[in-house]
């Protein structure tokens, strides 16, 4: 009868220490699996990693001085445009994209604007819907290294981008860039 008694202590001791073990691994890595499982689940996790490095490049901007490279990407649903204070809309080609008069968003009039644009409605009225993400500044937005002079990141690319701002202007320079799909 002891050593029944004795056992089933052991296994008790057993099982507190792997009930312990298991619950100090899902502390551990609950952000981890967390994240993980978003991935399987969302249904708008697709839009979420262009939107959170708009949300990171609008951080950067809105500190007293910028000057740093930061990694930005788009997905097939969204290219990022820039707009300079005097400009109300954009026509022809600009690196591999071409535009049919792209205005500058109502909410933009007489400022400089950065746009994570839904390009579902590739007319002239794309970077004024309700699913646009636009924040307007006092200085222009361009992309002084480009031959049409506005930033604009197409779609699926990912890029290095060279950030300046002054008090006249928020420089974003494509320094490299990929396309993602082949």
């Amino acid at each position: 009868m002891k050593r029944r008694a004795a056992s089933t202590v052991t296994s008790l001791g057993f099982s507190v220490v792997a009930l312990v073990i298991f619950a100090v691994f899902i502390i551990a890595f609950f952000p981890t699996l967390s994240s993980t499982y978003s991935l399987f689940a969302s249904e708008t996790n697709e839009n979420k990693a262009p939107i959170e490095f708009y949300n990171r490049l609008i951080e950067e901007l809105n500190k007293e001085t910028a000057g740093t490279e930061l990694l930005f990407t788009t997905n097939d649903n969204f290219v990022l445009v820039g707009f300079g204070k005097e400009q109300s809309s954009y026509s022809g080609r600009c690196g591999s994209a071409y535009f049919s008069e792209l205005k500058k968003p109502l909410k933009c009039e007489g400022k400089g604007c950065l746009c994570l644009c839904d390009v579902k409605l590739i007319t002239n009225e794309m970077c004024n819907t309700p699913e646009d993400i636009c924040t307007a500044f006092e200085q222009n937005v361009m992309d002084s290294k480009s031959e049409c002079n506005i930033l604009v990141l197409s779609t699926e690319t990912i890029a290095n981008l060279d950030v300046k701002k002054d008090n006249l202007n928020i420089d974003i320079n494509v320094l490299s860039s990929k396309k993602l799909s082949s």
